[in-house]
């Protein structure tokens, strides 16, 4: 648990942040859709936080935002605004394992994973990428979690996420999401300009790119 506190720690103090992001969904045939989001978030009170991702150009889902609200301790809550029917809907619990934007992200993945929402197991020190990293197994306290578990490698200097498993409820790796060409903002916060998620089961890959 150290490790994830140490990890969460070493996340704060950026206070607001934005960018704009490319998501490119590539099937397992090679062809790919790409939709342009920007994104924004705030630091607020107790270590919590509100993003919002806003589709600016896309053949079918502009318009489309997604708000979520990071809870340290409670379920994250999130809204999504669906602008071919002009309505908000709430995500919850139920439905937060369902694909965001027809990428290999679920809603559950585009939240937080806050300390006191899992228990946790250190096991093992491993290299990822020639970097030492610290490999550490996350519980979902919540039985409504799309996950059994989840695996964390996390690099031992600068305790930046290197790669994340994702098991389902048979205690299969389902998803891997790996991160790559971190950069360094005012010295001390950390940003990963690539992040890749790889559905094992149906051969198909979102990848995420920031400026």
């Amino acid at each position: 648990k150290a490790i994830i506190v140490e990890t969460h720690n070493r996340s704060r103090g950026y206070v607001d942040e934005t960018a704009e992001m490319t998501m490119t969904l590539i099937t397992k045939h090679g062809d790919d859709t790409k939709h342009t989001f920007t994104y924004q978030s705030v630091e607020i009170e107790n270590n919590e936080n509100k993003s919002i991702l806003l589709v600016t150009n896309s053949e079918d889902i502009k318009g489309t935002a997604l708000l979520t609200y990071n809870d340290k301790v409670n379920m994250d809550e999130q809204w999504l605004y669906i602008p071919a029917i002009k309505r908000v809907t709430k995500i919850n619990e139920a439905n937060s394992s369902g694909s965001f934007a027809g990428s290999e992200f679920s809603y559950e993945d585009l939240t937080s994973h806050a300390v006191g929402k899992y228990s946790y197991k250190w096991l093992k020190n491993a290299s990822y990428g020639g970097i030492p990293c610290f490999v550490v197994q996350l519980t979902p306290q919540s039985g409504q979690s799309g996950y059994s578990k989840i695996e964390k490698w996390i690099d031992k200097d600068a305790f930046r996420v290197m790669k994340i498993n994702y098991y389902d409820k048979k205690r299969t790796n389902i998803k891997t999401l790996t991160v790559g060409k971190y950069r360094s903002y005012r010295g001390f916060i950390w940003r990963a300009a690539t992040v890749t998620m790889t559905n094992h089961l149906n051969g198909q890959t979102t990848q995420l790119n920031w400026e």
